[in-house]
């Protein structure tokens, strides 16, 4: 390896043997890259490892052209190589004029077998990289139910005109790195379709000319899905059928945007989704409702260990609790008989309300009801709180916990008619004592799971037409958002807790987490915004003219990575047999994840510096 002197001194090959060493140096190519210059784009195959010899690369996320970290020598990407599986998940692009070494993918597991050294290499990085970080798709411009189509990222596809020259659509794929052509009339109307692949094969036949329009050569678009299509139906389908792959069209109808190969459907968690949603209603019994949540807690474990990005797998966690909860609720319900109920309706609250639970959770919950006319409201509400009772029991049996502080349906404070619901919320607003402000973050942050979802609209209507005009309440429940300490340090580092059990930690949730959701929620009452969930607020926000999209962009991919070390925090705790938290040692972290987490934070004091500026919380 003498001519390779810098990769020589890098890990892991300073310590191959000299056997391995040789086999190696007869397989690595060495890339050069000027400056600005793509590397590899998201989507690409990840069919070889990159070694940074000299120079730097910038990290990208599809679409984005300003970089979410830098990797300098002896950094390696991307790593799916390393898996040897999937797609590259981010962009990268040199930054300065850079040089890589690179080693096939296929060379890559054969160099593990051959080398235990670098087998240990392979293991140790995989393991660091636990999560994908902000390698999450541009396609993702809002929160999507993890078992449809917008949970699968595909390729690109691009629109071309029926009248377009081969040559010209050629080009065009090759230029935007798009795998499928979807040919338009003059209208717009998708007529038909053609593959990059299948399209070079032709013309490097000689069987077509390249000045023909490509309406000549075009073939049948392959059939084409909303992105709410359940991933499970959509395998089902191609199990039974001679496609290869599928169309995505727009959230509203329009044409095609992505292409999707059926490896990846297949392949997909919501598939076993789709049978565990079917496990719970079938259940009938306490114990196979306990054995089924013991399965949402295994299944939510393997999709982070299968690198999910945490967004995701906080959507496909809360949506099988929620199914566990209605299953639950339906049998206790028809069990009690309550005839005075006029309407009824479960609420769910705080991170489960904003569809943001983690893989350890309690229960926050409560109850919204209506009786019919003769019937006595307190009689009605002691029966219904024998029931509400039973179903927090079977919730806590099925691994989700009673709340501590006792905000559950069963509670008779959390067990109210609608217009006692907005009394308790006019008081609170009107009063900001610090029980009031607490329970803001708990109870403005609420939907419905279970019965009549009119009520629960209705509730969140009165609370969209009173907040706004609180500029005390807003006040208040600003400043304590503001006074949340993100744990960085006097020189921009991390401050740790050396008191903290384990030591030299930080806390995730009460430090940075927080600080987005808390935030999130003063401007969304502020404005009079309806939405539930983080990002969903600071979308809201920023369409409303309040930040730009750029601003809460950035916000939003700090959160969502966050989340996402919090919830690998936990699957590993449990894979072990721990206790799982939200506390995480930087120190811990690979260099890469170890600088996300503190540019994370930074974006977290950055919103706390918004907010105190937007309402005025240092005058």
């Amino acid at each position: 390896m003498s001519q390779y002197p810098g990769l020589c001194e890098a890990e892991p090959f300073s310590r191959l043997a000299g056997e391995a060493l040789t086999w190696l140096r007869e397989r690595l190519v060495e890339r050069r890259f000027a400056a600005g210059e793509r590397v590899l784009s998201a989507g690409a195959a990840s069919d070889r490892l990159f070694f940074i010899e000299s120079g730097a690369v910038a990290v990208l996320e599809q679409g984005e052209e300003s970089a979410l970290a830098e990797l300098v020598s002896p950094e390696c990407f991307p790593l799916e190589a390393l898996a040897g599986e999937g797609q590259v998940t981010a962009s990268f692009r040199a930054v300065h004029d850079t040089a890589c070494w690179t080693l096939d993918a296929v060379h890559l597991q054969e160099l593990a077998q051959r080398s235990p050294e670098f087998a240990d290499f392979r293991a140790g990085r995989l393991t660091s990289h636990g999560l994908r970080g902000r390698g999450v798709p541009a396609v993702y411009d809002r929160v999507p139910e993890a078992d449809t189509l917008e949970s699968c990222s595909g390729r690109p596809v691009e629109r071309v005109l029926h009248t377009d020259a081969l040559i010209a659509v050629l080009k065009s794929l090759q230029d935007r790195d798009a795998d499928f052509a979807v040919v338009v009339d003059s209208s717009g109307k998708a007529i038909g379709g053609f593959g990059f692949g299948e399209l070079l094969a032709l013309v490097l036949r000689d069987q077509v000319d390249l000045c023909a329009s490509i309406a000549t050569v075009m073939g049948e678009l392959p059939p084409v899905y909303a992105e709410d299509t359940p991933t499970s139906l959509v395998a089902s389908r191609l199990v039974g059928s001679r496609n290869d792959r599928i169309l995505v069209a727009g959230s509203e109808g329009g044409n095609p945007m992505r292409l999707i190969g059926r490896p990846e459907i297949l392949a997909r968690g919501p598939v076993q989704l789709g049978r565990l949603a079917a496990r719970l209603e079938g259940s009938a019994s306490p114990a196979d409702l306990a054995n089924a949540a013991r399965e949402i807690n295994a299944f939510g474990r393997k999709l982070v260990a299968q690198e999910m990005p945490a967004w995701q797998v906080s959507q496909v966690v809360s949506i099988l609790r929620d199914r566990l909860s209605r299953r639950i609720i339906d049998i206790e319900w028809a069990r009690a008989e309550i005839p005075g109920v006029d309407r009824l309706a479960w609420i769910v609250l705080g991170s489960q309300g904003r569809h943001e639970q983690t893989l350890v959770t309690d229960q926050d919950n409560g109850i919204i009801f209506t009786a019919r006319p003769g019937v006595a409201v307190e009689e009605l509400r002691q029966a219904i709180l024998v029931m509400a009772r039973r179903v927090n029991e079977n919730l806590a049996r099925c691994g989700i916990a009673l709340c501590a502080g006792g905000i559950m349906a069963g509670n008779p404070r959390w067990c109210l008619t609608l217009g006692e619901w907005e009394t308790l919320f006019g008081q609170w607003l009107d009063r900001p004592e610090p029980e009031a402000l607490l329970n803001a973050t708990i109870f403005f942050d609420q939907r419905p799971l279970w019965g009549d979802s009119g009520l629960v609209r209705s509730l969140g209507d009165y609370l969209v037409r009173r907040a706004p005009a609180s500029a005390r309440f807003l006040r208040f429940l600003g400043e304590n958002a503001r006074q949340r300490r993100v744990p960085i340090g006097f020189f921009r580092d991390f401050r740790v807790d050396r008191d903290a059990k384990p030591p030299n930690t930080l806390d995730l949730k009460q430090g940075a987490l927080a600080v987005f959701v808390d935030v999130a929620r003063v401007y969304a009452l502020r404005l009079g915004i309806a939405e539930c969930g983080t990002v969903a607020r600071l979308e809201a926000v920023a369409e409303a003219g309040q930040f730009t999209a750029k601003e809460a962009a950035g916000w939003i991919d700090a959160f969502r990575f966050l989340q996402a070390l919090r919830i690998k925090g936990q699957a590993e705790a449990l894979r072990v047999g721990g206790t799982p938290g939200h506390r995480v040692d930087p120190d811990d972290l690979n260099d890469l994840d170890r600088r996300m987490l503190l540019e994370s934070l930074r974006q977290a004091a950055k919103l706390q510096k918004r907010l105190a500026l937007d309402f005025s919380l240092d005058n």
